[in-house]
């Protein structure tokens, strides 16, 4: 795990919103937003709305346009293989 996977993750222990992570981090929003992506494939993260319902997104063409429309006015919050990640550096 590289240093921005580990300090992402470490926001998430939490729900938190994207602009949480932009000003609780050091890296630009889009070192943010591709590390997010990264999470999302090797299922790292949950997505929720405003509403906190969760966002369940397929990895196909229609979650890269929602996704890269939308990901401002997320919540995101580490699953448990996030977590187990996180702590076993």
């Amino acid at each position: 795990m590289i240093d921005i996977e580990f300090e992402i993750l470490d926001e998430l222990y939490f729900v938190q919103p994207f602009d949480y992570l932009q000003k609780n981090t050091p890296y630009t929003e889009q070192e943010i937003l591709d590390t997010l992506k990264i999470f999302l494939q090797k299922d790292w993260i949950r997505i929720y709305d405003e509403t906190q319902k969760e966002i369940i997104f397929t990895k196909n063409i229609v979650f890269e346009d929602n996704f890269e429309k939308n990901y401002k006015f997320f919540y995101y919050l580490a699953t448990k293989a996030g977590l187990k990640a996180h702590t076993t550096i």
